[in-house]
This record gives C-alpha cells, structure tokens and sequence, in this order.
C-alpha cells in the first residue's frame, strides 16, 4: 500500500514510521535466513493491529 501512497502527501511523521516500520516486518519476512516472528511477537503485532482497527473504526464515525 505505501507504494501507492504519494510521497508529496502531507503525512505525518507518525503515519510514515507506521509505514516503514510495516513495510520492515512485510519484506523481513520475505528472506528465509530471517526466523518467523515469535509467539510473543505475533501476539504484540496481533494487539496493535487489533487497536489501531478499532480506533480507526472510531474515528469513521466523526
């Protein structure tokens, strides 16, 4: 998705970590010698996904 973000938007500091900090974990996974996110990580990724949602169904509403 950032691919298609663009780059002369006005995206907040925040908004662009958020991304390349997604995009580190996406591609990190792509090479084999890189081991699979641990339970305690998938489970970290899995909360923050899980809030972040929330938020950004709340957020709809206004």
């Amino acid at each position: 998705m950032a691919a298609s973000c663009n780059p002369f938007s006005p995206l907040r500091n925040e908004i662009r970590g958020f991304i390349r900090s997604c995009e580190r974990i996406l591609s990190s996974s792509a090479f084999v010698r890189n081991p699979p996110l641990s339970a305690e990580e998938r489970k970290i990724v899995q909360y923050y996904s899980e809030e972040l949602n929330a938020y950004l169904r709340a957020s709809q509403t206004h």
